[in-house]
């Protein structure tokens, strides 16, 4: 693999960081499994003073590994644009520390570089883990997985929604250099910006295999919080996108609108389906068991919302109320993926 990778253009993995040695350590571990041996380096930029020195060096003896600490907290994304100019790739992408890259991560950016040598922006897919950390801070509890697939993906898609998390984009350092980094005044969704300006100068070649995993917490307060972040800023953010110019085509945008009504024609095709499943859930004996549980568990989001300000929207727990095949769909899926479900799979077994 080694003289294969030999005419290929270097891959740099930047990393940012902030006091959190025990998680880059493990971020640190998933690029040691890669099954590429080279033609990519790690620049770790620390947000703030250097504590995790010795953590980088215990990786020095299996792949090049540079480390820099900017000693006062500049933030998260002054911090990835200092990771982009020391890099010497001419690809980069960006990787956070509470993330973890499969072993096919490296391999597989490279191998569409070897297919699509004239190209400078690439999309794929990834998993979402939904979870939460161990008191050890350190061992995730995933509770749900969502793949993120970016199929069939165009640049209208990347204006629409926020498809792709910031691991799972691989980008030519012309565009970095022509339309600029992170930007340093946002809060949130700095990663989707990005994309947006690189996106609307490139179409993105999407690869749909998963090659890497990303964390977010299954808080309800904390997932409304993140949203409610964004509605503040929503405004700002797609005000600011209107300087981004966009040449597509016809094609483009119809791919993108056959995509929506796609999946509007499988709700509508299975309406029956997820209303059955929905009353199913709600008439069975094990969801009225662990009633007095979710009822604790909803009067305890509720104290947090109105603790932490943060808007939470409860999801409709009678089937008989619901309006819409989405709302249908919803319960079910999350009904069946919840704590109560799961842990009265044995009655379920039992009566089989």
């Amino acid at each position: 693999m080694g003289e294969k990778n030999a005419v290929l253009p270097m891959i740099s993995i930047l990393i940012r960081t902030h006091a959190r040695g025990h998680l880059l350590r493990c971020a640190l571990e998933t690029v040691r499994a890669q099954t590429a041996r080279d033609g990519y380096e790690v620049i770790i930029v620390e947000d703030g003073e250097a504590t995790a020195q010795n953590i980088v060096e215990e990786f020095i003896p299996y792949f090049p590994v540079h480390y820099e600490a900017t000693n006062s907290h500049v933030g998260r994304s002054a911090a990835g644009n200092r990771a982009a100019c020391l890099a010497k790739g001419e690809f980069l992408c960006f990787f956070d520390d509470d993330d973890a890259l499969l072993p096919n991560y490296i391999e597989t950016w490279q191998d569409l570089l070897r297919k699509y040598p004239q190209e400078k922006l690439f999309f794929a897919s990834s998993t979402e883990l939904c979870g939460h950390y161990e008191a050890d801070g350190v061992t995730w509890i995933t509770q749900q997985e969502k793949v993120y697939s970016v199929r069939g993906a165009t640049r209208v898609d990347v204006a629409c929604n926020n498809i792709v998390p910031i691991q799972a984009v691989l980008f030519s350092r012309s565009l970095f250099d022509k339309h600029g980094g992170l930007d340093e005044q946002m809060d949130a969704f700095e990663d989707w910006d990005l994309w947006m300006r690189y996106a609307s100068a490139q179409q993105p070649v999407v690869c749909d295999k998963v090659t890497s995993e990303f964390k977010t917490p299954d808080d309800p307060v904390l997932r409304a919080q993140r949203r409610q972040a964004f509605e503040v800023s929503r405004t700002s953010f797609f005000k600011k996108a209107e300087d981004y110019p966009l040449h597509t085509s016809m094609g483009e945008i119809a791919d993108h609108v056959w995509y929506v009504d796609e999946r509007q024609n499988h709700l509508r095709e299975h309406a029956q389906e997820f209303r059955d499943a929905a009353y199913a859930v709600a008439g069975s004996a094990c969801w009225r068991y662990t009633g007095p549980l979710r009822a604790f568990g909803r009067w305890m989001v509720r104290a947090g919302s109105f603790l932490s300000g943060a808007r939470v929207e409860m999801l409709e727990q009678d089937p008989a109320r619901m309006r819409t095949v989405d709302e249908y769909a919803a319960f079910a899926q999350t009904a069946r993926e919840s704590f109560p479900w799961r842990i009265t799979a044995f009655m379920r077994r039992k009566r089989r």
